[in-house]
């Protein structure tokens, strides 16, 4: 997935902070794999080995390099939004390309169904410079619910890597499960050889030690994602 575009513009602010960059990368990488897969991303860093497309050789890293090149050809005097929310936005659009070339379909969006067609740029940049048709990209209605989008995201792998300090190896596993995928108790407890009841204490017991752990980076907030009665 190879992209022929003009030179990156020096003056980019991205490229002037790196660290601001790379934290809007990771959160596209993690949207590029939600929407490709239609799962978290697992307990450890990015996979060594990463899964790729059914009948292809695309992979979510694949993906994310045509992403954040797009990102950083954008002009930022036609920014309209954050960086972050834009990045965000880009990787989900690049992701849902990627599953129609796949002819994989659509999967993994039913979170964003306010989403609907606008154009992000009134022109683009051709390979000779010139400037082609819009390029229509997917944004929500509202670029708050944008934002809102990418810092849960971003909380969400904050709140990973903070569990995988904490926790040990089973409370671990038991919370990603609840929290992360959702799972129900019953069927984690299967894979364990524990009781539904057992997941559901390890669950509150993991919860609460990251609630109450001096380093916890949500200070008063309290994770409530899978947290559901039937589970």
């Amino acid at each position: 997935m190879t992209s022929a575009l003009p030179a990156f513009d020096p003056t980019h602010p991205l490229l002037a902070d790196w660290r601001r960059l790379n934290e809007i990368a990771d959160v596209m990488y993690a949207e590029i794999h939600k929407t490709l897969f239609s799962e978290e991303l697992p307990l450890g860093a990015r996979p060594p080995i990463e899964k790729t497309l059914s009948g292809t050789a695309v992979s979510a890293n694949d993906v994310l390099a045509e992403a954040v090149e797009h990102l950083l050809r954008y002009r930022h005097d036609r920014l309209r939004e954050s960086w972050e929310a834009l990045g965000f936005t880009i990787a989900h659009n690049k992701a849902v390309s990627a599953l129609r070339a796949a002819g994989a379909g659509l999967r993994g969006t039913d979170h964003r169904e306010q989403l609907h067609l606008v154009p992000i740029d009134t022109r683009r940049p051709t390979q000779d410079g010139d400037s082609a048709a819009p390029d229509l990209t997917m944004l929500p209605s509202d670029v708050a619910d944008l934002e809102e989008a990418y810092i849960e995201r971003q909380q969400s792998l904050v709140l990973r890597d903070f569990a995988r300090r904490v926790l040990d190896e089973r409370s671990l596993l038991v919370f990603f499960a609840i929290h992360f995928e959702g799972r129900f108790r019953a069927d984690v407890g299967k894979e364990l050889g524990v009781t539904g009841q057992r997941v559901s204490q390890i669950y509150q017991e993991a919860s609460k030690r990251l609630r109450d752990h001096p380093d916890n980076p949500f200070k008063s907030d309290q994770p409530q994602q899978g947290e559901t009665d039937d589970h």
